[in-house]
């Protein structure tokens, strides 16, 4: 068991304190030390991809620096990719993206008016003619256009 549990590597035998005590080299203690290391190397992330991880890592409060542009469904990305120089494709109309999606095609007005003004305005269907009144809280549908405008003055005077 050459890793202790909390990441710190521990030798089977020091041959420093093999040597004071006079205990001579044997195969049988090369053995038991030297698959100790090749255990806890087998335990490593190797630099080249050889090793698969087992279990996620915690970074300590540490960043993962130097990551490249992620190109699949299952690749990391970097802030840069996301917040700096994110890369869209431009949709035909058939091809807005639906709620949930995560691609990168630009979303239409359709597609923002269906997903982020449905569930902020109340439904508009049978509607027609009405204006948007809110209580501060929820928003609702009113016939007297009064008090629409009473909202819309009382919004834009900074009474609301």
């Amino acid at each position: 068991m050459p890793f202790n549990g909390s990441g710190q590597f521990l030798r089977v035998y020091s041959w420093v304190t093999d040597a004071a005590n006079n205990v001579l080299v044997s195969s049988s203690r090369m053995d038991t030390d030297t698959d100790g290391i090749a255990t806890g190397l087998s335990n490593c992330i190797t630099k080249d991809g050889q090793q698969t991880l087992t279990a996620n890592i915690p970074f300590g409060g540490f960043k993962i620096t130097g990551l490249g542009n992620g190109s699949s469904t299952t690749d990391s990305v970097n802030y840069a990719q996301v917040f700096t120089s994110p890369t869209f494709t431009t949709p035909s109309a058939a091809a807005t993206p639906a709620t949930g999606n995560s691609s990168t095609l630009l979303a239409t007005t359709a597609f923002v008016a269906a997903t982020a003004f449905s569930s902020a305005l109340p439904a508009q269907t049978g509607n027609s003619g009405k204006v948007v009144t809110t209580n501060g809280t929820t928003a609702s549908w009113s016939s007297d256009p009064i008090i629409g405008a009473r909202v819309y003055l009382a919004a834009t005077a900074g009474g609301m």
